[in-house]
């Protein structure tokens, strides 16, 4: 998804609780923005659109000092791994 955003480009991420992340809680955006990795399970829709629980890992990317950006990948998690609010 090089040069997309996430909620153009179809994943949309979700968490537990329905809130749509791409917005105003994006992990991507928070690691580019403090130098910060992160990892957090969310929602994303497949290319079906149905959703798949995923565990979402952030790495912000240097050349020396300088900030050049951030990268995200995730891996598919089973069902059992994955905190489901009671409200879902």
């Amino acid at each position: 998804m090089l040069g997309k955003h996430c909620f153009n480009g179809g994943l949309d991420h979700i968490d537990s609780t329905g809130l749509h992340l791409c917005h105003d809680f994006c992990p991507m955006m928070a690691t580019i923005f403090d130098g910060q990795s992160r990892e957090q399970p969310v929602f994303l829709k497949n290319k079906a659109g149905k959703r798949v629980p995923v565990l979402v890992h952030t790495e912000p990317l240097f050349s020396g000092d300088k900030s050049l950006g951030a990268i995200e990948y995730f891996r598919v998690l089973p069902v059992s791994e994955y905190p489901i609010s009671k409200e879902r």
